[in-house]
């Protein structure tokens, strides 16, 4: 006659199969999620022109110095408005072409070996216009012109319609 069954010993799948079936898992994942995914990394390789993710892995090893200061912030008067100006500083940032960010980077960079050095001459007028016949600053200034164009077609249609004086 046949004895009782004590235990039952379960089978273990041998490693290879486990990590298929997580392979396949993760491929299925990966489809579903392919359109977030490929958006994604074009925002992280845009990120990463711009020198933002250099930026955010500094800041990131600052750590708890970092973290300190934010929190002060944010207990001070209009401390939740500066977060909310960050964030939306932050999304600007990601809609600017990452060509942009390099030109702005090449413009400080010079700007701050400049500063280093002492003026060659007094600044005026004259030093002015001869600078403006440099063919790099005179495309400097039409983006600053047009920066300014921009920003004053902005405040003009948000203006409170009013007696103007002048």
């Amino acid at each position: 006659m046949a004895e009782p069954i004590a235990s039952i010993e379960r089978q273990t799948p041998p490693a290879a199969v486990e990590q298929a079936r997580a392979r396949a898992r993760l491929g299925a994942l990966l489809a579903a999620a392919e359109p977030a995914l490929a958006e994604g990394l074009q925002l992280l390789q845009q990120c990463s022109e711009a020198g933002l993710l250099q930026l955010a892995t500094g800041l990131m090893q600052e750590g708890e110095g970092l973290l300190e200061i934010l929190v002060k912030q944010a207990d001070q008067p209009g401390g939740a408005q500066l977060l909310k100006n960050m964030v939306a500083l932050v999304q600007v940032w990601g809609q600017l072409p990452p060509s942009l960010w390099t030109h702005l980077q090449a413009g400080l960079e010079a700007a701050s070996d400049a500063a280093q050095r002492p003026p060659t001459e007094k600044p005026g007028l004259r030093l002015y216009w001869q600078a403006l016949r440099d063919p790099d600053v005179a495309a400097g200034a039409g983006v600053m012109l047009a920066l300014l164009r921009g920003l004053g077609a902005s405040v003009r249609s948000h203006a409170q319609p009013g007696p103007r004086k002048g």
